[in-house]
């Protein structure tokens, strides 16, 4: 791969001092004897790859010895030569005038160097499998992976200033903004799992016979795979795009083509971006779902599964080789190879700044929030940090940015008497920052992305667990106190905070009820232009948990269930009990009564009414849930077995019903047209789509409300008339019509579906 061994990255690498050669020389085992060579051909990483693994036999006593003190002695070389900025880059001409700092061009070239001794540590963790010992390599490896989890912290902020290059509005964190929408990342997403899954089965056909999984033609790569990093890192305008399209390319070239070098090509590109970025989530949760330690293991093991077949002459031989090696490829890395053995700190691993904790004190002055923590990471107050609203942040968002307050004023607040003109929370109060998109308040859909998200703080056992890590990562301070189990209603204050905007009216939020949960003082927020002041002496909370909106979120079914036992008993509501076998509860839903002026509704729900109530065994209730009160919609969902709703906000009270029930999308068609919809797919993923006689469920873990009910263990099926093609990775992500008045669903369909969720409940 060009420039994969780093070969050219310092072209003064020979003139190092006498005395500094030999800690320094091991470097060289990835450096190309000519260094002054610019572009070389792919296969070369191999070859470089090779000669790093042949000094070492896996069948040799002190194996693991050497092994570990070759990686530590690499991973410190690299964050050497990270910090030596007076050896300069030997680079093209058109890169350093990319008008970007060398730093972030060596942070760029050094992870690339990075890269060339992933297999041999892919190798050492991977022997395991085949000659298992105590301790396992796993916890032996645990003696270097500090120098390797500081070496990629080192080289993310020091590749900071690629994403500087578009201007003033995206100095922080740039690559949590994603400007395609919502639907795109999460449709590649569908892609590569589906193909991933097909690597994983090998669904064998003849070699000419194997169809494209994805159009060929989108897969081209570059010959400059650091330059095409760099681009999506100056460039682009939602990284979560470019990280899924090159791994849905590197798994559409190994299972179609079977091309290791494109394979590694594309996965090499997308190692480098997610290295790099700054404010994307790499721990393969939440909206982009890439997970780095993924992305490196498998890049590692295609290396090593290419240098096995490149040593094979025999073709049968290749091929038994080819089809365990797509298997190997496939899997998953080791939890711990790069997240670490403490819990704690692996929850932490690939995150965003989209959460955080605030160290004390903390005051809150008209809309301004002020820190008194002067040791603090001071990008929080030279910089900001990010919203991440849905999925991704707002391009027009202002994040939060902190001001440091006197010196006076701060001691003042820390002990309780000041500054001026302020009231003091008391001692053990924390405050709660919610980010709000005030256009968004009174969108039902948002708000519960919004409330589920920071009720996680309180009751699960997500929540609890990342507050302990934030805690802990923010280090010991005055009056923080010991890491709390979770937050607490009586020791809460809530402060919501507008971006983009100046203010967000508290009373204007729909489920300004359930937002009580969080607080038993009222919810409040940064107001332009009034006189007050308070202060906090334990510290803040940043964010809230990311809802499964098109994929895995931070929730887990334990956090749904503890999530709805809460409103539950806020509301005061009788839980549901057992339904008798004949009594089925069917909600349908209807989004307005009036047709004209009104969006996405069913011109022939009549027939779909008419259709489900002549079914036996059902206790159908036909509603306009906007036009009940907040309290009698909770009652309803709570109390539905089988919940029928046009796709919208109906379906964001998805998180309250209980495990096992049944829900019904009633989704415009078609689908392909309608891509800011997300997927409606009706037949599980397969090698060659055939036509579904009817819908099935659980069918669109990647749809906005797909990956909601998977999180909360109840049964999603989406249905569209004209059907969906289910060809996941042919499917256009271009919008033919942001929004549709009404249309006509497959009535047949709908009640066959209706008719199996009954006969499945009452097998229960």
């Amino acid at each position: 791969m060009p420039n994969g061994d780093g070969g050219y990255f310092f072209a003064r690498h020979r003139s190092l001092p006498e005395e500094e050669r030999p800690q320094k020389q091991s470097a060289e085992f990835c450096f190309t004897q000519t260094l002054k060579q610019k572009r070389e051909d792919r296969t070369d990483f191999f070859q470089r790859a090779a000669k790093i693994l042949k000094k070492f036999n896996p069948l040799s006593d002190d194996f693991t010895q050497q092994t570990l003190y070759f990686l530590q002695q690499q991973f410190n070389n690299i964050r050497w030569m990270l910090q030596e900025t007076a050896i300069p880059l030997d680079v093209d001409d058109g890169i350093l005038d990319a008008n970007v700092s060398t730093g972030a061009l060596r942070a760029l070239f050094l992870a690339n160097y990075y890269l060339c001794v992933v297999p041999l540590k892919v190798q050492f963790l991977r022997l395991d499998e085949f000659r298992p010992v105590q301790p396992t390599r796993e916890e032996l490896y645990q003696e270097v992976w500090h120098e390797e989890h500081q070496l990629l912290q080192e080289l993310r902020f020091w590749a900071k200033d690629f994403g500087k290059s578009r201007g003033k509005h995206r100095r922080f964190a740039p690559h949590s903004l994603c400007q395609s929408g919502w639907w795109k990342a999460p449709a590649l997403a569908d892609c590569s799992e589906h193909l991933l899954t097909a690597l994983r089965t090998w669904d064998v056909l003849p070699g000419d016979q194997v169809p494209d999984l994805l159009p060929r033609a989108v897969c081209t790569s570059s010959a400059m795979l650091e330059e095409t990093a760099m681009e999506h890192l100056m460039w682009s305008h939602c990284v979560a795009d470019d990280m899924q399209y090159h791994v849905t390319c590197a798994y559409n070239q190994l299972y179609t083509k079977r091309d290791l070098d494109e394979a590694a090509a594309h996965l090499q590109v997308a190692s480098l971006v997610a290295m790099l970025c700054d404010g994307c989530r790499v721990d393969g949760q939440g909206f982009s779902s890439v997970a780095l330690d993924e992305l490196l293991w498998r890049f590692g093991l295609l290396v090593l599964e290419a240098l096995q077949l490149k040593d094979m002459d025999w073709e049968e031989e290749r091929e038994g080789r080819e089809r365990q090696g797509w298997f190997q490829v496939s899997s998953s890395p080791p939890r711990t190879a790069w997240r670490g053995h403490e819990p704690l700190q692996a929850i932490l691993f690939g995150r965003s700044k989209c959460q955080a904790v605030l160290r004390p004190p903390l005051c809150i002055q008209e809309n301004t929030i002020r820190t008194g923590d002067f040791v603090a990471d001071y990008d929080l107050v030279t910089e900001r940090l990010p919203t991440c609203h849905y999925e991704r942040q707002k391009a027009t968002s202002t994040g939060l940015q902190l001001k440091p307050m006197e010196l006076k004023d701060a001691q003042d607040a820390l002990a309780g008497t000041g500054p001026a003109r302020c009231s003091v929370a008391p001692l053990d109060t924390i405050l709660l920052l919610l980010p709000v998109y005030p256009k968004m308040m009174g969108h039902l859909t948002s708000e519960m992305i919004w409330l589920t998200g920071a009720l996680a703080w309180f009751s699960g056992p997500t929540g609890r667990k990342l507050l302990r890590a934030l805690w802990q990562a923010a280090g010991e301070y005055p009056h923080m106190g010991l890491p709390p189990e979770g937050l607490l209603r009586n020791t809460t204050e809530v402060l919501l905070v507008p971006s983009p905007g100046r203010y967000a009216d508290p009373e204007q939020l729909l489920l300004k009820d359930l937002f009580s949960l969080l607080s038993s003082r009222p919810i409040r927020s940064l107001l332009p232009n009034k006189d007050g002041c308070r202060c906090y002496r334990r510290g803040a909370v940043w964010g809230y948990l990311e809802a499964p909106f098109s994929g895995p979120g931070d929730f887990t079914f334990p956090d749904s269930v503890a999530m709805r036992t809460a409103m539950v008993r806020h509301l005061k509501l009788v839980p549901p009990g057992r339904h008798a076998r004949n009594a089925i509860g069917v909600l349908l839903v209807e989004r307005c009564k009036d047709t004209v002026g009104c969006k996405r509704s069913i011109s022939n729900l009549n027939r779909v009414t008419s259709a489900i109530s002549q079914l036996e065994d059902v206790k159908l209730q036909h509603v306009r849930l906007q036009e009940l009160p907040l309290l009698e919609q909770v009652r309803l969902i709570l109390e539905t077995q089988v919940l029928l709703a046009t796709f919208g906000a109906t379906l964001a009270w998805l998180p309250l019903l209980r495990s096992n029930s049944f829900v019904i999308d009633m989704h415009p068609g078609p689908p392909e047209a309608l891509t800011l919809f997300g997927s409606c797919w009706t037949a599980p993923p397969a090698v060659v789509p055939v036509a579904a006689t009817a819908a099935s469920w659980d069918v669109n873990p990647r749809s906005e409300f797909g990956g909601w009910a998977r999180t909360a263990h109840v049964n999603y099926a989406c249905s569209s008339e004209p059907t969906s093609k289910n060809r996941r990775c042919f499917r256009s992500l271009r919008v033919a019509s942001f929004e549709v008045w009404s249309f006509e669903v497959n009535v047949s369909e709908i009640v066959a579906l209706v008719n199996d969720a009954i006969e499945r409940l009452k097998r229960r």
